[in-house]
C-alpha cells in the first residue's frame, strides 16, 4: 500500500518561481526512437510491467523510468519521511528548472499550485482529441472527483474506498431505518441511543477509533473548503470547524465511539470497512447479520462515498512527446494492466472490477477461496450488487497535506483530553498552518 506519511515541501518555492519548465525529452525525428520519462518515487511492478509490454507493441518508444529513492534510510518511518521529501524536493526543481519528466507520479506533490504555474496538462483536451478513449468504461466519480477546477491534470489509475458494516437484527428490533444517502453523524449518536433503549446490553457504535480519526477524516474529506494551499489560506479559525472538534468530543465522552479489546467486538453496532481489494471485501461481506451503509454525512446532504487514489500520474505541459506519454497513460488504463495482479488497490476500470468480482464470486462458489468463519456464500447474489453500489457511489476524494495532518493531530489531542477548548486549539491550529503555507 502506499506510504500514508507525506513531508509537503514548502509551496513558496512555487509561487515565487517561474514555472515556464520545458521537459527533459530533447526534439526527437520522426526516424528516431522517442523517450517518454517517467519520475516515480520508488520501483512500482506494476509501472515496470506496463513499461515492458508497452516498448513491446511501440517499438519506436522508450520508456524511462526515474526513481527518486531517498537517503540509505531502511525501513523506518524516518527514512520513508525522507524518501518522499527527497522526491517532492527533486521533482519540484525539475518542474521549476525545466527538466521535469514527460509523466510525473503526482500523488505526493502539490497538485494545485502545479495546476497554477501550468506545469500539467489537461487531460480532458488530450481525450477529446482520442475518439477511441470512452470515459463511460471507468467509474467516472472518481475522475470527476480528481479534477482541480474544470480540468483534469492527474490520472488516478487505482483507488480504494471504505463503508460502513452494520447489524441489521439489531436496527430492526429498535425499528429503525437507514437512509445513508441522508443520515448524519448526530443521526449515528441518536442511533446508537436507540438500540441501547431497546436492548438489554449496551453496544458502542463504533469501536477502536483513535480519539481524533473522525476529525482527521473530516479534514482529509473537507480539505478544499479547509486549506486553499495555492492561495496560502486557511479555515480552522471557524465556527463550522469547533463544531465538529465539539461533535467528535462528545461522541466519545458519552461512549457512542469508544475503545476495547477482543471480547468487546460484538458489543458494537457499526464498524469500518475498508475496500481496497475485491477478494477481501467480499468475503468480509457474507457474514449473514451485515448490511452496508454508506458512512454518515456532515449535512444529511450525500455528496459520494469518500476514496483515496493509489496512483495519479500527470503529463508535462512541455514535454515533446506528449501524445506517446497520453498513449501510455491510457495503455496504464487498458483492461489488460487493469486486470494485472500486479495493481495496487481496485481497478479504476469498472468492467475490470465486474470481471474481478464474479471472479471471486466462482472462486467463492467452487470452494477455492477461504471463507471467514461464519460466512455464508448464498448471500453472494444479495451482497455483490451491494458492494457494487457502494463503489459506483464513491465520489469524494480524500487526500490532504500530511504536514497539516500532523499539525492538526498534535493540537487536537489536547482538546480530546480536555485540556483547552475548541476556541483555542481550533485558533492554534490556524496559525501553525497558516505559518506553515506561508514558509
Amino acid at each position: 500500500m502506499k506510504k500514508c506519511i507525506v513531508i509537503m515541501l514548502s509551496l513558496c518555492v512555487f509561487m515565487t518561481a517561474c514555472a515556464n519548465g520545458g521537459s527533459e525529452s530533447k526534439e526527437q525525428t520522426s526516424d528516431e526512437k522517442k523517450t517518454i520519462t517517467v519520475s516515480v518515487m520508488d520501483p512500482n511492478r506494476f509501472l515496470e510491467t506496463a513499461a515492458r509490454k508497452f516498448e513491446e507493441t511501440h517499438p519506436h518508444i522508450r520508456i524511462e523510468i526515474k526513481e527518486s529513492m531517498g537517503l540509505e534510510s531502511g525501513n523506518n518511518t524516518e527514512g520513508d519521511t525522507q524518501d518522499m521529501n527527497k522526491f517532492i524536493q527533486t521533482v519540484t526543481t525539475e518542474a521549476l528548472s525545466g527538466n521535469v519528466s514527460d509523466i510525473i507520479a503526482m500523488d505526493l506533490l502539490p497538485l494545485d499550485v502545479f495546476v497554477q504555474k501550468n506545469i500539467l496538462v489537461n487531460l480532458y483536451d488530450l481525450m477529446a482529441q482520442e475518439s477511441s478513449f470512452d470515459k463511460k468504461q471507468y467509474f467516472e466519480k472518481i475522475m470527476e472527483a480528481s479534477q482541480t477546477g474544470d480540468g483534469l491534470y492527474a490520472m488516478p489509475i487505482s483507488f480504494s474506498t471504505s463503508a460502513m458494516l452494520g447489524k441489521p437484527d439489531l436496527l430492526t428490533e429498535a425499528s429503525i431505518s437507514i437512509d445513508d444517502k441522508a443520515w448524519t453523524w448526530d443521526d449515528f449518536t441518536n442511533i446508537t441511543r436507540k438500540v441501547n433503549e431497546q436492548s438489554s446490553e449496551d453496544y458502542y457504535g463504533m469501536l477502536n477509533f483513535l480519539p481524533a480519526q473522525l476529525l482527521l477524516d473530516y479534514i482529509e474529506n473537507n480539505y478544499s473548503e479547509l486549506v486553499q494551499q495555492d492561495q496560502r489560506t486557511a479555515n480552522f479559525d471557524s465556527d463550522t470547524f469547533r463544531n465538529k472538534m465539539n461533535q467528535v468530543k462528545s461522541m466519545y465522552d458519552n461512549e457512542i465511539l469508544g475503545s476495547g479489546g477482543m471480547e468487546e467486538v460484538d458489543k458494537v453496532l457499526f464498524s469500518i470497512l475498508q475496500i481496497y481489494d475485491p477478494g477481501t471485501a467480499v468475503t468480509t461481506i457474507l457474514q449473514p447479520n451485515t448490511q452496508l451503509f454508506q458512512q454518515p454525512t456532515e449535512n444529511g446532504i450525500f455528496r459520494g462515498g469518500s476514496f483515496k487514489t493509489a496512483s495519479t500520474f500527470g503529463i508535462n505541459s512541455n514535454s515533446k512527446v506528449q501524445q506517446e506519454a497520453w498513449e501510455f497513460i491510457q495503455f496504464l488504463l487498458s483492461e489488460e494492466m487493469q486486470s494485472s495482479p500486479e495493481l495496487m488497490g481496485l481497478p479504476l476500470h469498472s468492467g475490470v472490477m465486474d470481471k474481478k468480482l464474479e471472479a471471486v464470486k466462482q472462486q467463492i462458489q467452487a470452494g477455492k477461496l477461504q471463507l471467514p468463519d461464519g460466512a455464508d456464500p448464498d448471500l453472494l447474489d444479495e451482497r455483490i450488487p451491494q458492494l457494487k453500489r457502494i463503489l459506483e457511489e464513491a465520489g469524494i476524494t480524500s487526500h490532504a497535506d500530511s504536514k497539516i495532518l500532523r499539525i492538526a493531530m498534535e493540537e487536537i489531542q489536547a482538546f480530546m483530553s480536555g485540556q483547552k477548548p475548541a476556541e483555542e486549539v481550533s485558533k492554534l491550529i490556524q496559525n501553525r498552518v497558516m505559518t506553515y503555507l506561508n514558509e
